[in-house]
Order: C-alpha cells, then sequence, then structure tokens
C-alpha cells in the first residue's frame, strides 16, 4: 500500500480519535453539576476520570507513541465496563465500545504495515 494513503488512514483516525475525546468532554461539561459532586458515590468519580481523562489523555499521546495511546484508550473502555458491571451488574451498551475504532484501526495498520513505514522513514532521513 502506498506510504501517503498510510500515513493519512493513521492520521484520520488520530483526528477521529481527537474529536471523540472533545466530544466526551462537551458531554461531560454538560453534565457537570457542582451541587450533584457531593451527592457521588466513589465509583462514579471513578467512572468519570476513566472515560474523559484517561480517553483524552490516549488519543493525544496517539501523535507521539501510537501503541502507547491505544493501550490507554482499551483500558479506558474496558475498565470503565469492568467498573460498570461490577457495581451496576450491567455491561454498557455496545455502542460505548464505537471509542475504540480509532484505537483498532491504528493498531490494524500498525501490525499490518509497520515494516513499510519504518523502512520509508529511514529512507527519508
Amino acid at each position: 500500500m502506498n506510504y501517503k494513503i498510510i500515513r493519512l488512514i493513521l492520521l484520520l483516525a488520530k483526528v477521529f480519535s481527537i474529536l471523540i475525546s472533545f466530544f466526551i468532554i462537551v458531554i461531560f461539561i454538560g453534565e457537570f453539576n457542582l451541587d450533584s459532586i457531593s451527592k457521588m458515590v466513589s465509583y462514579e468519580i471513578i467512572l468519570l476520570i476513566l472515560i474523559p481523562l484517561l480517553y483524552t489523555v490516549g488519543s493525544l499521546l496517539l501523535f507521539v507513541k501510537e501503541i502507547f495511546g491505544s493501550i490507554i484508550m482499551i483500558f479506558s473502555v474496558f475498565a470503565f465496563n469492568i467498573v460498570s458491571y461490577i457495581v451496576e451488574n450491567r455491561i454498557e451498551d455496545f455502542d460505548f465500545f464505537i471509542l475504540l475504532v480509532p484505537t483498532i484501526i491504528i493498531l490494524f495498520v500498525n501490525k499490518l504495515y509497520k515494516k513499510d513505514l519504518n523502512s520509508k522513514i529511514i529512507k527519508n532521513e
């Protein structure tokens, strides 16, 4: 596959993850209420940290360390679902796993074309 197309796919996945993070933060800010913070249970605080904070950190790290950022994003989504299942005995809807689409694309492209990407970078230097 053409090197430029591979880099474009990776860039689009990274931008998509940033857009998802922005959307999550907007929802978080819209739902956030100073009166309700004192009524929050500890697991609700953990859930709020797992998705808005860790997912955003992971999506920002994608631009520096793709694999590490992907791992953080995957961890945040799965940890959110595990905590939700332990506390509330329910698994979040499948829609929640849409958050992993950019991560899956980045890991898939890295696995298939990492050798091509590395050789192209070395030749350009």
